[in-house]
């Protein structure tokens, strides 16, 4: 009577049959992709899901039309065999462990295994959609690529290295409603959101905001900045600014649709100038309590949190923004280049850094934030502004991406001597809430003819 098979047997059956896949095609096996499980004499479940899968990501990651060949065929054998051998390993399981008469690791590894099994056919799924539309994606890249032929002067060295050395087809895939887009999850890094910083101009290593000296008080003592929705802005027409000039029937649907008021419950606007506004006697006037008041600079750090947007606002209205005519030819809207339209997932923020060219001596940097979750060091609350309730939030200056870096006391302040003292130990005090606090300069507006 031949042995009973354990588990094990049919994870080496598979290991090998898989090996041997790839050997066939000249890839040789990688000691990265070995099975794990759990305790052999209970049941063992696959750590990853199964090597095809590693094969597939590998696959999607390489730019060599060579290798890309090669490798479609042993993701496509993998993939069958995987399918198959980890189907009868998994009815095997079954038998030996029937539903409802183990608990405890037994429970735990039915539902490994499910997911698992899952997993393999939708991502059996994704692969066949994928090799099916390979020609697809490589043509929208050379057609992105065109596009953006033109436009290498306009927005610099950044822009053309993004793409022309690090875009390729691999990068992207297809939605379910037929739109191309980006393949990987938004973030700081994301290929997306460096796209956007190429073509809108990043803060100079200085930014500046004006405010009255009660403001002020406020953020230093609590060691938080107050930024508010989106919805609370005193011209609201600026919501839907892009909208209006990227694309009118878009404009439209966007003022009726209820569902709208939640995604823009979510977005926050924190606004600053840039190194051309300092010590200006205009904006003294405009935001700082008739020059009473203070003026803060800020200088950029390294980091910055995930659905936080930094940029000086781009003006121009739709023909006479290059970031305008750029963004609405590589989404699709000109028919001459797409049968398919490129989504970009970050555009739904990007586009608040778009603004009309009336308002450019304003030389505005903005920080927009996405908030539409709970988080222990952001705190949401709600208050009336313009006569509409609005959400705000309260952000702690260890969390922005700048730090203060100088006070200017402004030209009308009352008691300058005695304010920059005091400044200075509120400043003290608060070290532990107050990044830098101790390199921050005081100083006051060199601006001596105020009237």
């Amino acid at each position: 009577m031949p042995p009973k098979k354990t588990n094990q047997d049919y994870i080496d059956k598979l290991r090998n049959l898989l090996s041997q896949k790839l050997k066939s095609y000249g890839y040789s096996y990688k000691e990265k992709y070995q099975f794990e499980g759990l305790k052999t004499d209970i049941a063992v479940v696959f750590e990853e899901k199964v090597l095809a899968v590693f094969i597939f990501n590998d696959f999607k990651k390489k730019d060599d039309i060579k290798i890309s060949t090669k490798l479609k065929k042993v993701c496509e054998e993998s993939y069958r065999c995987g399918i198959y051998i980890f189907g009868r390993f998994k009815n095997r399981f079954y038998q030996v462990y029937p539903h409802g008469i183990y608990q405890g690791e037994i429970v735990k590894a039915r539902t490994n295994i499910d997911k698992i099994y899952s997993d393999i056919n939708r991502n059996n799924n994704d692969l066949k959609y994928y090799l099916k539309n390979d020609d697809t994606l490589k043509k929208s890249i050379a057609q992105i690529k065109e596009i953006s032929e033109a436009y290498k002067d306009k927005f610099g060295e950044q822009f053309d290295k993004l793409i022309f050395q690090e875009l390729n087809y691999t990068m992207l895939k297809f939605s379910r409603g037929g739109n191309i887009l980006f393949s990987e999850d938004l973030s700081p890094d994301c290929f997306e959101n460096k796209l956007f910083k190429s073509i809108l101009k990043q803060p100079a290593s200085k930014i500046y905001r004006y405010m009255s000296l009660n403001t002020f008080v406020d953020i230093i003592t609590s060691g938080k900045i107050l930024v508010g929705s989106i919805l609370g802005m005193n011209d609201k027409s600026e919501i839907y600014h892009f909208d209006k000039n990227y694309d009118k029937d878009k404009y439209v649907e966007n003022i009726i649709q209820p569902n709208n008021f939640k995604y823009l419950n979510s977005l926050y606007l924190s606004c600053y100038t840039n190194d051309t506004k300092i010590d200006n006697l205009t904006m003294w006037r405009l935001y700082a309590d008739e020059a009473k008041g203070i003026c803060v600079e800020f200088e950029p750090t390294d980091k910055i949190r995930n659905g936080f947007y930094l940029a000086q606002v781009e003006y121009g209205n739709k023909d006479d923004s290059p970031a305008y005519e750029y963004i609405k030819q590589i989404t699709g809207f000109n028919p001459k280049f797409y049968d398919n339209n490129l989504f970009l997932k970050s555009l739904a923020y990007w586009k608040y850094f778009l603004k009309s060219k009336d308002y450019e001596d304003e030389a505005e940097v903005r920080l927009l934030i996405h908030h539409d979750r709970s988080d222990r060091n952001i705190k949401k609350e709600w208050g009336l502004k313009y006569g509409i309730p609005v959400p705000y939030l309260l952000i702690p200056l260890r969390e922005l991406p700048f730090q203060i870096s100088k006070i200017t006391i402004g030209p009308k302040a009352i008691e300058k001597v005695i304010l920059e003292r005091q400044i200075r130990i509120l400043l003290d005090e608060k070290e532990k809430e107050i990044p830098n606090s101790k390199n921050i300069q005081i100083c006051t507006s060199k601006i001596d003819n105020y009237r």
